[in-house]
């Protein structure tokens, strides 16, 4: 998925994708089983690939 609503803050560049980190890259609440980790996703600059924004997408997780 590619988003050109951000721009790279080192290149100033409009071209990112998404990308999701998988295994180690996986965050979880402290107090939680890993079976319910959220994979990071981080908006990526297609020029220079500094990392934009990192996030996850299921935020609900977090709020019970």
């Amino acid at each position: 998925m590619e988003n050109n609503e951000s721009k790279c803050t080192y290149c100033g560049n409009k071209d990112l994708i998404e990308c999701g980190q998988f295994m180690q890259g996986a965050i979880r609440l402290a107090l939680k089983a890993l079976d319910y980790s959220q994979l990071l996703y981080h908006l990526v600059c297609k020029k220079c690939g500094t990392v934009v924004r990192s996030y996850v997408k299921m935020i609900e997780y977090f709020n019970k």
